[in-house]
């Protein structure tokens, strides 16, 4: 079920154009009249779209691109506590279909044994919903928006098959494992990582496996697309949509680093007790006053982060835009993780100057003292940090070169323009293979 992508993520065809419309020309002794038919298309999602997550603003710029490629209907799957629904979009159709996720004692065996990250409960059942909503319908193109949908909606519906791979799941899985061995020591780490390693393998084999049931895959980067090496994989960029910047106004008497990203995420959870127990108190040493403010969700933090020196912990915030405009760096200290990282594009996008990681910057193309500094051990992450705070044509020269790489790559324009490149490729295909049955 493959088809070949070029570079420019493209199928490569015999008929259809880039738009992904279909040209149905007269007959040669009839006039040069032609009828364009907008292609179906179907995206499956277990996110509402929008919000301040990464997945979220992911699936709003998947939406934007697909109306763009055709005529939409998304489908959620919502297995939240409270529930959701999407919201009312004239542009495109809706269904919600309610599931259920499995008991907590019984998600680690179940997602050892199954494609789907965490399986539904009563997967027989909501196979039968979706069969019924969608199954005898006639669709193009239909997109998940992670292996999680695909693996319940899997063999249901015809069309051409897109599979998002926001994350790649072995690249976290082994990621993790040097994390926390370096954190937490060796025997500490050792029943997760142990688990880690079996998952590793898992993923490796189930992406691989998927990628050759669908037509297409897509990945972040380019670093992630070269790790997979496969025909049928694309790039889409995640891309952030263009805030509404205040004026900075940096606390020069407490300078601050800020840490944007849910605890509950265990890269940002080992991120921050780096930071705050092993580069946090180099900082202080040359600038006491200094402070790490973490901003995002920290429910089962440990109770040494919460009461840690010079630390804050916000909790979830709505608006993220006063915690940036009185930074005086933002920091991605991720040394663990898949795909690529909406701190970095959000902090380039508000021109806050910016130290990271490798992994933190990894699969965007930033290049250490252009857009950004870059360290990997505390006492370089410290002095980046540092040199910043002190140096304000040092911050001014990175902000404006990360603030228009942010405007060359990585809007969320840009992410959906590849969006609707890749479907309306492949549905110039369906359209052509319909034409010729």
């Amino acid at each position: 079920m493959q088809q070949q992508l070029t570079d420019e993520g493209n199928v490569n065809r015999t008929t259809g154009d880039a738009s992904g419309s279909s040209m149905v020309a007269a007959s040669d002794a009839g006039s040069a009249t032609a009828v364009a038919r907008r292609p179906r298309i179907l995206l499956v999602t277990d996110r509402t779209p929008g919000g301040d997550s990464g997945y979220g603003m992911r699936v709003d710029n998947v939406i934007v691109g697909l109306m763009e490629a055709g005529d939409l209907h998304v489908c959620l799957i919502d297995s939240s506590t409270g529930g959701a629904s999407l919201p009312v979009n004239a542009g495109y159709e809706t269904t919600t279909i309610r599931a259920e996720n499995p008991t907590r004692w019984r998600t680690p065996l179940l997602a050892a044994n199954s494609v789907a990250q965490v399986p539904y409960r009563r997967q027989a059942h909501l196979r039968t919903a979706l069969a019924q909503r969608f199954g005898d319908e006639p669709w193009d193109v239909v997109w998940f928006s992670r292996i999680r949908t695909y693996s319940i909606f899997r063999g249901l519906v015809g069309g051409s098959h897109v599979v998002d791979f926001d994350d790649l799941n072995d690249r976290l899985a082994k990621s993790l494992i040097a994390d926390r061995t370096d954190l937490q020591g060796h025997l500490r780490a050792a029943p997760r990582n142990l688990l880690g390693h079996v998952e590793a393998r898992r993923w490796s084999k189930v992406q691989r496996r998927i990628a050759a049931e669908v037509c297409c895959v897509t990945v972040c980067s380019e670093a992630d697309r070269r790790y997979l090496d496969l025909a049928n994989c694309v790039v889409v960029r995640n891309g952030y949509r263009t805030p509404h910047t205040a004026r900075r106004l940096p606390d020069h008497e407490h300078p601050t680093l800020v840490f944007v990203g849910p605890l509950s995420y265990e890269p940002n959870r080992l991120a921050a007790e780096w930071l705050a127990f092993d580069v946090l108190p180099l900082v202080r040493r040359q600038l006491p006053a200094a402070r790490l403010v973490v901003v995002g969700y920290n429910d089962g933090v440990s109770a040494r982060l919460r009461h840690a020196e010079g630390v804050t912990l916000t909790g979830y915030v709505h608006d993220l835009g006063a915690y940036y405009a009185t930074a005086s760096v933002a920091v991605a200290p991720l040394r663990s993780g898949g795909g690529t990282r909406l701190k970095v594009m959000e902090a380039l996008a508000r021109s806050v100057p910016l130290v990271a990681t490798s992994t933190g910057c990894f699969g965007l193309d930033l290049t250490h003292d252009q857009e950004l500094l870059i360290a990997d051990d505390a006492e370089g992450f410290a002095r980046a940090c540092v040199s910043i705070i002190n140096d304000p044509a040092l911050a001014g020269r990175l902000t404006e070169a990360g603030r228009a790489r942010y405007v060359d790559r990585l809007t969320a324009e840009a992410s959906s323009k590849a969006v609707a490149g890749v479907a309306s490729s492949l549905a110039a295909v369906t359209d052509s293979v319909d034409e010729r049955s």
